[in-house]
């Protein structure tokens, strides 16, 4: 099917029985359509559209299971291997950049730490960003306007989870995790240019929190009620937000008040204790 401007797309790895795969969702209706699943899809886990109608899929266990990156026809379904890496393992967060390479995070690499790197769609090749940048276990990317780079990095090491804003090459760290024992997932960017950022802690609170994107002030957004064990974020054309959570599927909340609604949950949107969808995106 050809994708709708509104349409949702959401991965789940734990969809179809385990197979793996990614799912439409009409923004209005709720209702979910199956796009791809199975075939070279072993955990599914983001997805990002291209500006040519398909769909990138990052895999953290495809292809010998060191994961990698695969594009979606999402009129057949058919997928089609983008690269794969002995180096970089675990893709999870990408961004499309304007220019036609999408910038993925990689929380691991087999030796050290973690890498955002940028990704020719055409032949897989892919250069570091900001190569200078200590980065932990980066998970969340987001372009704003200005092709700044923003990139979620979680604390699972002991260390407060950071949102870095690379500016031409150069990274920094915009905030750190408020309050202590936060952990980021999920970025993206609003028109007004502030940062959206999942907060997906151990602890009770989970939350949808803003930062400004220079000084790094943050206020929340929205917490608890639908947002149980939510991961991936992404904004609509009309301002409007949307979270992928595990347990309600996909929730939009109004990014004036905080009010969430739940657009469509079940069905292919569901997973065992612990799984289902994590990555999601609008197709503008």
């Amino acid at each position: 099917m050809a994708l709708a401007a509104g349409t949702i797309v959401v991965a789940n790895p734990d969809a179809f029985g385990g197979a793996g795969g990614v799912i439409a969702v009409d923004p209005g209706s709720g209702r979910q359509t199956m796009l791809s699943r199975g075939d070279l899809f072993v955990d599914p886990s983001n997805v990002a559209l291209l500006a040519d109608g398909r769909l990138v899929v990052s895999d953290t266990a495809a292809f010998g299971g060191g994961g990698g990156l695969i594009a979606v026809d999402p009129t057949t379904g058919q997928q089609a291997k983008i690269a794969a890496s002995a180096v970089f393992k675990f893709p999870l967060g990408m961004a499309v950049d304007a220019g036609g390479p999408i910038v993925v995070a990689y929380p691991e690499r087999v030796q050290g730490l973690g890498a955002v790197l940028r990704v020719n769609v055409a032949n897989g090749d892919h250069t570091a960003v900001a190569p200078g940048v200590r980065f932990i276990s980066p998970v969340g990317v987001a372009l704003d306007v200005n092709g700044n780079i923003l990139v979620t990095d979680p604390d699972i090491q002991g260390f407060e989870s950071r949102v870095h804003r690379i500016d031409q090459g150069v990274g920094r760290i915009l905030a750190v995790g408020m309050p202590l024992g936060a952990i980021y997932h999920g970025v993206a960017i609003e028109r007004t240019g502030n940062i959206l950022v999942v907060n997906n802690p151990n602890g009770p609170e989970r939350e949808l929190v803003r930062f400004h994107p220079t000084t790094g002030a943050m206020t929340k957004v929205a917490s608890g009620n639908k947002l149980v064990n939510h991961f991936g974020v992404a904004v609509e054309e009309n301002g409007g937000i949307l979270v992928i959570d595990r347990v309600n599927g996909v929730v939009r909340i109004d990014p004036r008040n905080g009010l969430q609604t739940v657009i469509s949950s079940g069905g292919d949107l569901v997973g065992p204790i612990g799984g289902g969808p994590t990555g999601l995106a609008v197709r503008k």
